[in-house]
């Protein structure tokens, strides 16, 4: 934390510098739907996708104002997310489809962190990440007339809101 100390001390008008962090975390996003084609009762779909960790690399920029960093900040954000999907269709047939991807998006966000004295610093944070979709086939062989069952995950977008206290020695 020297470089904020330094804002802090040196700033009048604004303050800049870089950053980078990784966060563990358990996010879970599940769907589903039945019937999965209509007037077909036993027909259903579900997809789901795990995140077990973010990272990013950003920039910051700010000003600051009665011992307190206002800034915003933006950059580049890394993730893997684990993909599940599974189908009941007509007759009972049934297919799955699960794969992993590393996603590269793009972060942005803003804060505030207030020196409280030299040695204690106080801060919170907002950061909304997002990332591209993706698009899994079942691997089912032969395919419905050619046709094999695709399942398709949106955009992922995490909102993160996060606090923190600081203590130099």
């Amino acid at each position: 934390m020297p470089e904020l100390l330094e804002a802090f001390m040196a700033a009048t008008t604004g303050s800049s510098r870089r950053e980078g962090d990784i966060s563990w975390t358990d996010i879970h996003e599940h769907g589903f739907l039945s019937p999965a084609v209509t007037s077909f009762a036993s027909t259903s779909l579900s997809i789901d996708a795990r995140t077990k960790w973010l990272a990013t690399t950003r920039a910051r920029l700010g000003f600051v104002y009665w011992n307190t960093l206002w800034y915003a900040t933006g950059g580049g954000a890394w993730t893997e997310v684990k993909y599940n999907g599974h189908g009941i269709f007509l007759n009972n047939f049934s297919d799955s489809v699960s794969f992993s991807q590393n996603k590269g998006g793009w972060v942005a966000g803003g804060g505030a962190e207030w020196m409280f004295n030299p040695n204690l610093l106080f801060r919170a944070e907002y950061l909304y990440y997002k990332f591209d979709g993706a698009n899994g086939v079942a691997p089912y062989v032969p395919a419905f007339g050619g046709l094999q069952p695709a399942f398709t995950w949106g955009d992922y977008n995490i909102q993160v809101v996060r606090f923190g206290a600081t203590y130099k020695f």
